[in-house]
């Protein structure tokens, strides 16, 4: 399995969030952005279709950041709640 980047971005069903997945080193990892981290730190608003337009703007930082606590822990499923 080759890497990939961080793609299909759907509403959560266990928070209140957005969730994606991509893959590094041959693993699927989960990345999970809370709702309350987007509205904080990136402005979105308080709604579902908002946390998917607000995701998909800042895709590049998302999966920066869960790149980075990816490489730190190796840990496959990551709930982001700040950025």
């Amino acid at each position: 399995m080759t890497d990939r980047p961080l793609s299909d971005p759907r509403l959560c069903s266990i928070i209140e969030g957005v969730e994606s997945s991509f893959v590094s080193q041959g693993r699927v990892v989960r990345v999970i952005l809370t709702a309350d981290a987007m509205q904080r730190q990136l402005g979105a608003g308080g709604d579902a279709r908002s946390w998917l337009e607000t995701f998909d703007a800042n895709v590049n930082l998302i999966e920066s950041a869960a790149r980075t606590v990816f490489a730190s822990t190796g840990k496959t499923t990551i709930v982001l709640q700040k950025l």
